[in-house]
């Protein structure tokens, strides 16, 4: 392994976890210690998940620091770090500091912090007390930001004056605003006042439409999300005249909007990337042909539970854009097969796909899916009732031999094992010659699929990370270590209410 070079070396080690890189490979020789330290593996760290993780950071914090440039953390871990004994660790680089886990209770550590931070370039924080924010304001007001990311759920009014405080300061750096407290004067004043505010996540059922109609120049919104408010198509259509460069756009359980809304922001904005509409029952298959005619660049799309949605919509949607990458169909009851042939005909470069609780797809629908979407790496079908057996060419003579087999009375585990055997070995050529797919994650819960299906599908997808087979009656727990087998890169099988996890299998095999 020392024989590789280095780049090749610290690509390999970029796969593991940080975790890992201190309490096991640094350890492994001085020349490991040393590639384990390189910059490329320490540009993000997130000291949020465990206080063990913290543990570890926090005693090699010195050695790490310099090498920072994205950090993810809490209140509690800057307090350990400002209070740790020398040397006093420096984030030098330190360009993204994220705060927005937990909300702040404290003000002198984190602003100590902030101030030695000399190049700081954005930050997010979370706050639901407006005095608390004001004190690390004026640290922030010092320092040469290019964002700021507000996340707040406290009183509006005390909202109204933290923003009336940056405007007095001429704050003109780029301003990102979450807050589901917000009213209609504080969004004006935002709209008015602060012409680099690139992304509002209101969350409120105060906002109406007034709240739009003062706009008089174009904005430079880049993400606007108006979900559970009372905003109709009036609303937007202001919206799609006043900000025309929005990439992200989201309008959840929105129930005064329609298709006609919907058609002038897909018209008005064709650099939307992502668009959420969701819950809406007024929405229909013309929302997805005016998004597929003025939206070409789209990557997501979610509309789930729009329940008329139709299969024409989809394919509209599928056939003029191509750069679809998520797409979430759940609980759009209306769709039937036709739509997933359209997706799999068409939409060639789809990594997520929803259809879940939709009683009319059937087996034929997901087999073209997985035979044809290629790059497919989420398949979510839960609780779709027409999915009884899958088939897919290539391994026909192991899965005719396998059916013959459960027909015996025999215990199932040995035979489903030489079934696997037989069909791998009989097929192995067929097989190969019909490229497999790359899903890494599928959810069949509460289906109809049965033994012999499953059996087929790990042929097919290989690659399988996580399989969700919850109330799958004509399943087994017996088929798992053939799956196992099957698809090397397994995880973890979930069959009937038991989640069973490759390493406890392992460990019984060997005890």
């Amino acid at each position: 392994m020392d024989s590789l070079p280095p780049e090749l070396i610290l690509n390999i080690l970029s796969y593991l976890s940080q975790h890992d890189l201190l309490l096991r490979i640094r350890h492994v020789s001085k020349y490991w210690d040393l590639l384990a330290n390189a910059p490329r593996l320490w540009y993000k760290l997130d000291v949020r998940r465990s206080e063990e993780m913290t543990s570890l950071y926090l005693q090699n914090i010195n050695i790490i620091c310099i090498h920072i440039k994205h950090l993810l953390t809490d209140e509690e871990f800057l307090v350990k770090v400002c209070s740790h004994r020398t040397p006093k660790p420096h984030f030098t680089n330190l360009r993204n500091l994220d705060l927005s886990s937990v909300y702040l209770a404290t003000t002198s550590v984190i602003s100590d912090f902030i101030s030695e931070c000399t190049n700081l370039e954005s930050i997010s924080v979370r706050f639901d007390d407006s005095i608390l924010f004001r004190d690390i304001l004026k640290t922030l007001l010092k320092l040469n930001l290019k964002d700021l990311h507000i996340n707040y759920s406290g009183d509006d009014v005390e909202f109204l004056f933290i923003l009336e405080e940056l405007s007095r300061n001429k704050y003109s750096k780029t301003l990102s605003i979450h807050c589901n407290t917000i009213q209609n004067n504080t969004v004006r004043f935002l709209l008015g006042n602060f012409q680099n505010l690139k992304s509002l996540d209101v969350t409120s059922s105060y906002l109406k439409n007034d709240t739009f109609m003062s706009m008089q120049h174009l904005l430079s919104l880049n993400a606007l999300s108006l979900d559970y408010t009372r905003v109709n198509d009036a609303g937007l259509q202001l919206i799609a005249r006043h900000v025309p460069n929005l990439k992200f756009f989201s309008v959840v359980r929105c129930e005064d909007i329609s298709d006609e809304g919907i058609a002038n922001i897909a018209e008005n904005c064709p650099f939307l990337e992502q668009i959420h509409i969701c819950r809406s029952y007024t929405i229909s298959g013309s929302t997805l042909t005016a998004i597929a005619k003025g939206c070409p660049r789209l990557q997501r799309l979610s509309v789930m539970a729009c329940a008329q949605i139709d299969d024409a919509g989809v394919e509209s949607l599928v056939t003029k854009c191509k750069h679809l990458q998520v797409l979430i169909l759940n609980f759009c009851i209306q769709l039937t097969d036709q739509s997933l042939f359209s997706i799999s005909r068409l939409c060639t470069t789809l990594r997520k796909l929803d259809i879940s609780h939709n009683g009319k797809f059937t087996s034929k629908g997901i087999s073209s899916l997985l035979q044809s979407c290629k790059w497919l790496e989420l398949l979510n079908s839960a609780s779709c009732g027409g999915i009884t057996e899958l088939k897919f060419p290539g391994s026909r003579t192991g899965i005719s031999y396998s059916k013959r087999t459960f027909d015996n009375k025999d215990t199932i585990l040995p035979t489903l094992v030489i079934v696997n055997e037989r069909a791998t070995n009989d097929n192995f050529d067929s097989i190969s010659n019909h490229q497999h797919s790359h899903i890494r994650s599928m959810n069949l819960s509460h289906t109809s699929i049965n033994n012999i299906s499953v059996l087929e599908l790990s042929f097919l997808c290989p690659d399988l990370r996580n399989l969700y087979l919850f109330g799958c009656k004509n399943v087994t727990i017996e088929i798992v270590e053939c799956l196992f087998n099957n698809c090397v890169f397994m995880e973890k099988i979930s069959v009937k209410r038991k989640t069973i996890f490759r390493k406890n299998l392992f460990l019984q095999t060997v005890s």
